[in-house]
């Protein structure tokens, strides 16, 4: 970005908010001066993966008052967290239908819907019952991700193991490893690894993606890292018999 002459700076919402914000917390932002504040110090503002982490900025958009609404361009990077654990999601989505109605209108030009896959244009527009009136722009992910040393309180890397990282959704990876037998290093949920590079160090990568649109799988693929996915057959086995043994209360993975 420098070579660009471009300040790129990033900002931790854990600052200011967890995760679903609320449109009563938004509303507080934007009244105590937060939105005016950050969008004081950019020309754009961008918001990525956990759409609801931006929310205080949109809803600015929206504020009768102009002197309360952000004055920067707003390019919203849709995944499908776009309503990640979002409670008022009724308030929610009608905020999110009023700025793609409007983005092609009256805020021409000051927020920007785009996507990293082309699955989330059609997920919002399902979500919030409006269409966009043209296809949105997709940015493909190239995969940078920056080297991090292998911590030391995981298994040691073994190029006759797989590496697996679990999720609070599954516990699949367990199953692999005690029932099935196969040779697997489990990384814990929310524990760090150390990136792409150290994957390298064993025999594959086996992913269950939980989503459409993972990072580390552009990432593991910049990197040369052999990765293992479900055909999409398995996967929808996968899906459908976690969905039929959840009605019977059934832990399953």
């Amino acid at each position: 970005m420098s070579r660009l002459n471009v300040q790129l700076d990033f900002f931790n919402p854990k600052q200011i908010t967890g995760y679903g914000m609320s449109g009563k917390r938004a509303k507080y932002l934007i009244r105590n001066g937060h939105v005016d504040f950050i969008c004081g110090l950019y020309n754009v503002i961008v918001i990525g993966d956990t759409i609801p982490h931006g929310r205080a900025v949109m809803q600015s958009l929206l504020e009768r008052d102009p002197a309360k609404r952000c004055k920067s361009k707003i390019i919203v990077e849709m995944t499908n967290r776009f309503d990640w654990d979002i409670k008022d999601k009724d308030a929610y989505y009608r905020m999110m239908r009023d700025l793609a109605y409007r983005s092609d209108k009256d805020l021409k030009g000051k927020i920007y819907f785009v996507a990293n896959n082309n699955v989330e244009q059609a997920y919002m527009e399902l979500k919030i019952g409006y269409r966009f009136p043209q296809s949105i722009r997709v940015l493909r992910p190239i995969g940078i991700a920056k080297d991090h040393e292998y911590p030391e309180d995981l298994e040691n890397p073994d190029f006759s193991n797989f590496a697996g990282r679990t999720h609070d959704t599954t516990q699949i990876f367990d199953a692999m490893k005690l029932k099935h037998n196969i040779p697997i290093t489990i990384f814990p949920f929310n524990h760090k690894y150390g990136g792409p590079k150290n994957l390298l160090r064993f025999k594959g990568f086996i992913d269950i993606p939980y989503q459409y649109s993972v990072m580390k799988f552009y990432e593991n693929i910049a990197y040369g890292v052999p990765t293992f996915v479900p055909t999409p057959f398995f996967y929808e086995y996968l899906v459908n018999v976690r969905a039929s043994q959840k009605k019977k209360k059934i832990i399953c993975y």
